[in-house]
């Protein structure tokens, strides 16, 4: 017999489910579609309890940015023992996989990035920190690279990680609004674009 769910583990659900819903929404049709009655719907719950959750828009928009965030740390911890040259070609590979969780986390993150620098310029230190955030490890991975003498001695991380972060988000920007983007063949000119700024050998 299974033992009755706490509130707080009813809370927890109803609260992931307006999240992956606000996600899809976002996703889909960008910023103004994410209104609390369409997260209710789509969520399986009402308007009120999005607003019970949340409160306004933009807190919920602030609660995409940090599960998207949540994700892409497991996402990554299930990279194991990977190191270096290694674990940035994952990193590239599945960033820009056909698929992939994070094309929708990608086009997400698009629309919010779009109204933070628009219609809600208070978003933007939260979309500053996730990017951040992704900087951190793409620096972190390069430092690696070079210590273990597979990158350039002289590349400076910091700027590698700023150049390969604005590629990637480039690169899957152009592939999702068009359909006639040769994903596979991008990727492999993405990674071999990603090397030379590395001096990979």
């Amino acid at each position: 017999m299974q033992s009755r769910r706490t509130q707080a583990e009813r809370s927890s659900e109803s609260r992931k489910k307006l999240v992956d819903a606000t996600v899809e929404l976002l996703a889909s049709g960008g910023y103004s579609a994410a209104s609390f009655v369409a997260i209710g719907e789509l969520a399986g719950l009402s308007r009120g309890m999005v607003t019970h959750y949340f409160g306004t828009k933009e807190q919920c928009i602030k609660d995409v940015v940090q599960s998207v965030q949540d994700s892409s740390r497991a996402a990554l911890a299930s990279f194991g023992d990977l190191e270096g040259v290694e674990k940035l070609e994952t990193i590239v590979r599945l960033y820009l996989r056909e698929g992939s969780i994070y094309s929708k986390y990608a086009r997400a993150l698009y629309a919010v990035q779009v109204e933070a620098m628009t219609g809600t310029p208070s978003l933007r230190d939260d979309v500053a920190i996730s990017n951040r955030w992704i900087r951190t490890l793409l620096v972190e991975t390069i430092i690696e690279a070079r210590d273990s003498g597979d990158a350039a001695q002289d590349v400076n991380p910091d700027e590698a990680a700023f150049v390969i972060e604005g590629t990637l988000r480039g690169v899957l920007l152009q592939v999702l609004v068009d359909p006639d983007v040769q994903r596979k063949e991008i990727t492999e000119a993405t990674w071999t674009a990603v090397r030379r700024i590395l001096s990979i050998r």
